[in-house]
């Protein structure tokens, strides 16, 4: 299933200009097409050519498109605003878009969807025993978003070290403070101390 859908990770390196990850992720899509029997073997990762993970909502947010609202949709499950427009792009780069047959269109998407959730049956325990599921998942989605948008930091880490670089260039920027001057145009010397009392000794 992986391999089927791979033209979408393909585009979408392009739109990122990720020349590079295209021409892996080509190589990937051909030598398990071939080689793999259509996908049902990944000759490609022994290879070394490594699997990418691209999607229309990742490029526009790498286009600097904010994700919005976090929304939950019906059996696709946990998105955003800029995602769900993402893959209603991504469907028609999807080559199960084009199959004349719609049963067996159909009969793919239902085997991606399968596919999925038996990959993500490991995490129902502890989805289970989080505090509160609907914010576990939720945090887990965004943050795992954010990290494929904006590497391993995320927008807001890089906003504040951006803001901390600019405030120390301007601090050594910033020239010293002369000591004032006397009127006469001469720093103030210190004044002296006066000598220490002697105590003079009992009668």
């Amino acid at each position: 299933m992986t391999n089927l859908t791979y033209p979408v990770v393909m585009v979408n390196a392009l739109l990122q200009g990720q020349v590079k990850g295209f021409f892996n992720d080509t190589g990937r899509f051909l030598m398990n097409t071939t080689l793999g029997f259509f996908g049902f073997f990944d000759p490609a990762t022994t290879a070394g050519l490594e699997r990418n993970n691209r999607d229309f909502g990742q490029t526009l947010g790498k286009w600097g498109l904010g994700s919005g609202p976090y929304l939950v949709l019906p059996i696709f499950g946990p998105s955003t605003v800029r995602d769900g427009f993402g893959r209603l792009a991504d469907v028609y780069v999807d080559p199960r878009h084009y199959l004349r047959n719609r049963w067996v269109s159909w009969g793919l998407w239902a085997l991606e969807g399968v596919d999925t959730r038996a990959n993500l049956l490991y995490l129902d325990q502890t989805i289970q025993n989080a505090y509160d599921p609907y914010a576990f998942i939720r945090n887990a989605y965004l943050q795992n978003r954010d990290f494929m948008v904006h590497g391993s930091q995320s927008n807001a880490e890089q906003e504040q070290e951006q803001k901390l670089l600019e405030e120390a260039e301007k601090e050594e920027a910033a020239p010293e403070t002369p000591p004032p001057a006397t009127p006469e145009g001469r720093p103030p010397e210190e004044s002296p101390k006066p000598p220490p009392r002697s105590e003079s000794p009992p009668p």
